[in-house]
């Protein structure tokens, strides 16, 4: 998992949304949407919950690090 893919979990797991994500990091919305697909696509994640288990897999993510 990259730098900026770790960072994008944990302002998940905080409870940012796309927009604030971007604004805090000084990305675009586009590119924090492509960060979360690929995330997504990385951890085995249906695209439909997507938002319920990005939370639990970042918890586990960030209790790793």
């Amino acid at each position: 998992m990259s730098q900026s893919e770790f960072c994008v979990c944990c302002y998940l797991r905080a409870g940012y949304s796309n927009q604030q994500i971007g604004e805090a990091t000084g990305v675009g919305l586009r590119c924090v949407q492509t960060t979360r697909y690929r995330l997504r696509k990385k951890l085995p994640i249906a695209s439909s919950s997507a938002t319920g288990h990005i939370h639990s897999h970042t918890q586990k993510i960030v209790l790793m690090k």
